[in-house]
């Protein structure tokens, strides 16, 4: 996975229960990233002097879904979480298509327009007939 710079502290956070999923620890260490935990969650992570090892995960794969839907965090090979760039042209195409004034698109805009104001037409007709 990679991320944005908003989302650093998130993935430190999957990287604190990773390691303690491998050591088979039960306390969320002391120094665990907190940055990124929202209001509804910090009275349920605090457990009296401690952070709640269920909540603090529960916490951390809740963000991590809205990183991931947001686009905050990307993953590579994915194509539902895919990196924004990847929507994007690469620098040297746009470059071309800037120096032979190329559009995006092949067709105009009548070519656009005629088939729409065709199927709005066939639709007002329609609705007039019923």
């Amino acid at each position: 996975m990679t991320t944005a710079p908003t989302a650093r502290e998130l993935l430190a956070g999957v990287e604190v229960l990773r390691g303690m999923n491998e050591r088979q620890a039960r306390k969320v260490p002391d120094d665990a990233p907190t940055s990124f935990v929202r209001k509804r969650w910090e009275s349920l992570m605090r457990a009296e002097d401690r952070l709640d090892r269920r909540f603090y995960e529960l916490c951390v794969l809740s963000e991590l879904k809205n990183s991931l839907r947001f686009g905050d965090i990307w993953v590579q090979g994915s194509r539902q979480f895919k990196d924004f760039k990847g929507y994007l042209l690469s620098t040297p195409r746009f470059t071309a298509q800037c120096e032979q004034k190329e559009r995006g698109c092949a067709a105009g805009r009548a070519d656009w327009t005629a088939p729409r104001s065709r199927s709005a037409g066939w639709i007002q007709r329609s609705l007039q007939d019923s």
